[in-house]
């Protein structure tokens, strides 16, 4: 089994999930490759005015769109990987008065490599509770006390140990978003993020 791609794949999803700061991904990105990666430079765009009232709701993960974005995403670590979201859910709510709320239950993102390779099965479970604005066209999302997400990895089923200890605490975040009707698209400003949508509660 290819730890360096589960690796990966752990990052990538625990990324989209809002799991763990910039910093700590960038080193532990930096101790399973061999190759090097020029500085990130972070520019700021101008504002142009999201409407924070169509940000505000309850917003369910659009599953499909999230295991298209994280196989688009795993493409380029040498495999051709096909991903599901096999069972579980993730909502966001953003109240008017600032205050955010979501849950991860146990969303369960599947990973199939081929033919006689195994199946790897990330499960995302967690709360996040904390305060949101808008700055611009970035969310900006400070979790606070009790807010975690952890990610545990299935090969063929079974538990797998991760070399790297996953941190589950969540720290202040700025995503890349959009927002028109009832779809609100979401991209960490991380290195190798993917786009995550969410569709308004009905």
């Amino acid at each position: 089994m290819n730890k360096r791609f589960l690796t990966g794949a752990f990052l990538l999803v625990a990324a989209c999930a809002g799991s763990g700061d910039a910093t700590t991904i960038t080193t532990v990105e930096e101790s399973i490759t061999t190759s090097t990666t020029a500085p990130t430079t972070t520019t700021t765009t101008a504002l142009s005015g999201i409407d924070e009232e169509c940000v505000v709701g309850s917003w369910n993960l659009d599953l499909e769109s999230f295991a298209s974005s994280m196989e688009g995403a795993m493409g380029g670590v040498g495999s051709v990987p096909v991903v599901n979201v096999t069972s579980g859910f993730a909502s966001m709510t953003f109240e008017d008065n600032g205050e955010a709320a979501g849950v991860y239950d146990d969303l369960t993102v599947q990973v199939e490599l081929g033919a006689d390779l195994p199946v790897i099965d990330m499960i995302l479970s967690g709360q996040i509770v904390g305060t949101w604005s808008v700055e611009g066209d970035s969310l900006v999302l400070n979790p606070g006390d009790g807010s975690s997400i952890d990610v545990q990895a299935l090969v063929d089923g079974e538990p797998f140990p991760l070399p790297i200890e996953p941190d589950t605490s969540l720290s202040s975040s700025r995503s890349a978003i959009s927002c028109e009707g009832d779809t609100l698209s979401i991209t960490p400003e991380v290195q190798g993020s993917a786009e995550t949508v969410w569709l308004r509660s009905t």
